[in-house]
């Protein structure tokens, strides 16, 4: 990985990660259930709203940091830096 000067990780963006790691979790998660359960409104209510909060925290963190995936960048106007990124076996969120 090349040296671009980023700085570490704060506090917030790492919370703000681990919060759309456990968004996606839960999002996966609720797509499997409803992959055996489609008639349960409950359960489709429940992975839309997730959903939609996984959708704003993915924008909140490209528009702050950077993007996370390809559908971020053109979306949010945020840039393909993330090799500039610590990744967690390099201490990023630690």
């Amino acid at each position: 990985m090349r040296d671009c000067g980023c700085p570490e990780m704060s506090r917030e963006q790492c919370g703000l990660l681990r919060s759309i790691d456990i968004l996606s979790f839960y999002v996966v998660d609720m797509a499997l259930y409803l992959d055996t359960h489609p008639d349960d409104a409950d359960a489709q209510d429940h992975f839309a709203h997730f959903a939609k909060m996984l959708r704003d925290a993915k924008q909140e963190y490209a528009q702050k940091y950077c993007a996370l995936s390809q559908e971020n960048v053109s979306r949010y106007g945020a840039t393909w830096d993330w090799e500039c990124m610590p990744l967690p076996w390099e201490g990023g969120c630690d």
